[in-house]
């Protein structure tokens, strides 16, 4: 499904899938969440989005095909078969941001599947509103269990970095500690659990 005008239906396409290049992996969507982001980007309020864009940018994939060799993030080889969630992100890990100040999301070159990734090129699908994805050489993915349901793992790669990152920039164990959580969407559970496991003595 693509996004050909800001707040217009998205409208359906096939592509033609080719020789898949180098370094790619292409992946079978198995499930994708809708983000309160892709509402902006569907609207034209993010500046990054260009057009036409596949959105989706928190999704779980079986892989079809991979072009060489990959290890997920745990250095564990993956391959046709395997299911995988991956970073929605790419940053360029020289600037600034990425390593020095430990905040690459904030990275000037990031790019974002779903947001930021036009599919007006070859090879068109990067992003997961779409029944396959092919996912760039630097994609950061992350085997997982086939006991899981993928629709359950989708929204980890998203609100679920997101609550990590919050937790991550407080810089410390939360022991002894009460932390008001307020809303109960998908940023809101995450909460919840990163709180518990960084020690909180209560959450409200």
């Amino acid at each position: 499904m693509v996004l050909e005008k800001f707040a217009h239906p998205l409208v359906e396409k096939t592509f033609q899938i080719g020789e898949i290049p180098d370094g790619h992996v292409l992946v079978k969507i198995l499930a994708s969440g809708v983000c309160g982001s892709d509402v902006h980007i569907y609207k034209g309020e993010d500046p990054r989005t260009p057009l036409p864009i596949i959105l989706g940018h928190e999704s779980v994939g079986e892989i079809v095909h991979v072009s060489g060799e990959k290890v997920d993030v745990n250095g564990e080889k993956v391959s046709k078969g395997d299911w995988i969630t991956w970073n929605r992100g790419i940053v360029c890990k020289e600037c600034y941001w990425c390593t020095v100040a430990r905040q690459p999301h904030l990275c000037p070159n990031r790019k974002v599947y779903g947001i930021n990734i036009s599919s007006k090129n070859y090879p068109y699908l990067r992003g997961g509103y779409a029944e396959h994805m092919v996912l760039l050489p630097e994609t950061e993915v992350l085997k997982i269990s086939k006991s899981v349901d993928p629709a359950v793992i989708a929204f980890a790669g998203c609100s679920g970095a997101t609550a990590a990152n919050i937790f991550d920039s407080l810089n410390k164990p939360l022991y002894e500690e009460t932390v008001v959580i307020q809303g109960a969407g998908p940023l809101g559970l995450y909460s919840v659990i990163f709180a518990r496991a960084t020690g909180a003595k209560r959450i409200i």
